[in-house]
């Protein structure tokens, strides 16, 4: 799995929907998450498949008329007639310096733990995620929890916000059991 699949992937489920709904009806919840066109498009890999482009849907439009819509008749934007404007990405090829939250010190935690010494060949970076394991995190379901997992990759150095990269988020979404859950953390940290 790569890492894109855990954050932000877990959180556009519960984003999905009406978490007011009497059941927390959402895409975070398996038994309606299937019932959300969007569902489809957030899990789709091969969209190029004949089954899925071929699909169809029926809407009511405008003038009341039942209209039959094809999945490929939705995915080029200037058949929809819209777009977007064209304009330079200056930020795609730069990395943001981190900046401390608002968070109380006493709520941040800091661990230092050592890098592999051994030498990755590349055709090892190229095929393997490396990776960070935070094991044993407990939490209540029923809370939503969110930390950032932020690694320093110069040792020896002082740490500090400034010296880190962004490795990953946890968030648990809040489910309406009130019962404890331990699960474990796997940041990909290569570039890091």
């Amino acid at each position: 799995m790569g890492t894109i699949e855990t954050t932000p992937h877990t959180e556009i489920h519960y984003w999905t929907g009406d978490p007011n709904q009497l059941k927390r009806e959402n895409m975070d919840n398996f038994y309606s998450a299937g019932r959300d066109p969007i569902f489809y498009c957030h899990h789709s890999e091969h969209i190029e498949d004949p089954d899925w482009l071929n699909s169809e849907f029926l809407f009511w439009d405008e003038n009341e008329e039942l209209v039959r819509v094809k999945v490929k008749d939705t995915l080029d934007t200037k058949k929809l007639r819209y777009g977007f404007q064209d304009v330079p990405f200056p930020w795609l090829k730069t990395r943001p310096t981190p900046k401390l939250t608002r968070q109380e010190k006493s709520r941040l935690a800091s661990v230092e733990v050592s890098r592999s010494t051994k030498s990755r060949t590349a055709t090892v970076k190229e095929d393997e995620d490396e990776v960070l394991v935070i094991e044993v995190i407990e939490y209540e379901e029923n809370q939503l929890i969110k930390f950032n997992v932020l690694v320093k990759d110069e040792p020896g150095s002082s740490g500090g916000p400034n010296k880190s990269e962004f490795a990953r988020s946890f968030v648990n979404m809040p489910h309406k059991q009130a019962k404890k859950s331990k699960t474990t953390l796997v940041p990909g940290i290569a570039g890091s």
